[in-house]
């Protein structure tokens, strides 16, 4: 087996060949080939908006899927085997229909908390024998403290062209001046804020740049930046971020100073 030279920088530093000509690749040398053109595509994905998703305030454009089975008995004892099943007991309620006792796959409903990461997104619920889905958003989720596991689940049924009110979160971004050069203390006092929208229009997360703020300034509902189709529901004047003013430090007297003279 021969060894030859190459001249790709980053890339493929050796290449094997074998008696019949058919060069062999050392693993080091694959590993390091596929971690470049990975770059690249991240690279190509970043670059071009056509190829990059939204981010920041983005509009809940698409929602996930949740598969879940109607729910027959309810009570502890039956809700005790449904967790022994690695299932739970839910809830589906609107204000055009009855409310629905539901049962969810608890893995399932794991991987779909972990996909939208803590941001308000619409959840279509696919339940057998129903040809159209319920559209909905998750409003609750009940966990016990100590096992961690999901207890409850309570879903609210919407209509694609109504409007409705639901809290969402408030997400802070960049580096606060007043605390990087003024001492200052952030202090975020809002976790959620409550619109109203459509179910085209809700966003997952109301994005809030702090990196101008300074000490003795506030972030409120009023200044929250505008989005299309979303109507702000709580006061104006609600404070959401704020930067205080931190304890002054003291100078001491450098060593060897005379102490003040007391009169």
């Amino acid at each position: 087996m021969s060894r030859r030279k190459t001249g790709l920088r980053g890339g493929l530093s050796t290449l094997h060949f074998n008696k019949r000509g058919h060069f062999l690749l050392e693993l080091k040398d694959l590993v390091a080939f596929v971690s470049s053109i990975l770059w690249l595509l991240s690279l190509f994905q970043y670059a071009c908006p056509q190829f990059r998703g939204d981010r920041g305030n983005e509009i809940m454009a698409t929602s996930n899927s949740l598969n879940v089975f109607l729910r027959e008995k309810s009570g502890r004892s039956a809700s005790r085997r449904l967790r022994r099943d690695d299932h739970f007991p839910a809830i589906l309620y609107g204000k055009h229909t009855e409310p629905e006792k539901l049962t969810v796959d608890a893995r399932e409903f794991t991987k779909l908390l972990r996909s939208i990461s803590g941001r308000k997104t619409i959840i279509e619920l696919k339940q057998v024998g129903k040809d159209a889905p319920a559209l909905s958003f998750l409003q609750e989720v009940q966990r016990d403290p100590i096992k961690d596991i999901v207890l409850h689940a309570d879903f609210q049924e919407i209509r694609p062209d109504e409007k409705f009110e639901v809290e969402v979160p408030v997400k802070v971004f960049g580096e606060c001046k007043g605390v990087r050069y003024q001492n200052g203390i952030l202090e975020i006092a809002t976790h959620s804020v409550r619109v109203r929208c459509l179910a085209k229009d809700l966003p997952g997360a109301i994005d809030v740049d702090i990196s101008a703020l300074e000490v003795e300034q506030t972030i409120k509902v009023r200044n929250l930046p505008a989005l299309d189709g979303v109507e702000y529901r709580d006061s104006e004047g609600q404070t959401i971020v704020a930067c205080l003013q931190g304890e002054l430090e003291e100078e001491t007297p450098a060593e060897g100073a005379a102490a003040p003279v007391k009169k």
